[in-house]
């Protein structure tokens, strides 16, 4: 006698469904971790790459260049606005770094000396540029100056010998890696093999100026040069 038995039992049923939960199982666990790879590959590099291309201002600007002539012939030069907190020295390949509150507020601009620093409220003031120049017979920025460490200290500081490598060597700082002028009080910053100062208000300037600074520059306070002064401690190699 023949059984001839149709369709699937119960056990095999059963194990169908095993098998189909078990790949569909599998199948989500390979998704999910393609997935997650995805995203781990979209944003780090993001994140990395914010690092590597923080923002800056530039201070390179066309030496120089001239804007505008007043009439008394005196000529007032192109400013590049500082936008971020970074300035970046291209020529020199060094970068310094100004306090949040000078965003917006700083300009900067490449001259045939070396760079300026300055603020909006100065340069767009015909009359506080006019002050500087005629007044203080200075410029209304603050200049920022280069020497390689052969040159001669007597020419920098009063009554120095040998060369600005010898003399930093002899009176460098303990705090940091610059000098300071006794005479001017201006810190000469060593960076790679050249020194950098800021020619900013020599000791005693301000009290000299400061009333006749507040008569001319309406909208810029009379030691706003410090403030570019002190910026330059944070110098370093781009």
């Amino acid at each position: 006698m023949k059984n001839n038995q149709k369709g699937f039992s119960v056990v095999e049923i059963l194990i169908v469904i095993v098998v189909v939960g078990l790949l569909g199982a599998v199948g989500w666990l390979v998704y999910d971790r393609q997935n997650n790879k995805q995203t781990d590959s979209t944003t780090a590099p993001t994140a990395n790459n914010q690092n590597e291309t923080a923002a800056f201002t530039d201070c390179h600007t066309e030496v120089d260049k001239v804007t505008k002539t007043l009439d008394s012939g005196m000529v007032l030069y192109e400013w590049t606005t500082v936008e971020h907190t970074k300035v970046v020295l291209s020529d020199w390949n060094v970068t310094l770094t100004l306090p949040e509150n000078m965003v917006g507020k700083a300009v900067c601009r490449y001259t045939s000396n070396g760079y300026e620093l300055s603020t909006k409220a100065v340069v767009d003031d015909d009359k506080c540029v006019t002050y500087y120049r005629t007044d203080e017979l200075a410029s209304e920025g603050v200049g920022l100056w280069k020497f390689s460490a052969s040159t001669a200290a007597e020419t920098k500081v009063s009554g120095a010998t040998g060369t600005l490598e010898d003399y930093y060597r002899a009176h460098k700082a303990t705090d940091g890696n610059y000098f300071t002028d006794p005479g001017a009080g201006r810190n000469y910053y060593k960076i790679g093999d050249s020194f950098y100062v800021a020619e900013g208000d020599a000791n005693g300037i301000l009290d000299k100026y400061k009333a006749a600074r507040t008569a001319a520059c309406k909208d810029e306070k009379p030691d706003f040069e410090q403030h570019f002064v002190e910026a330059m401690a944070s110098l370093k190699q781009r």
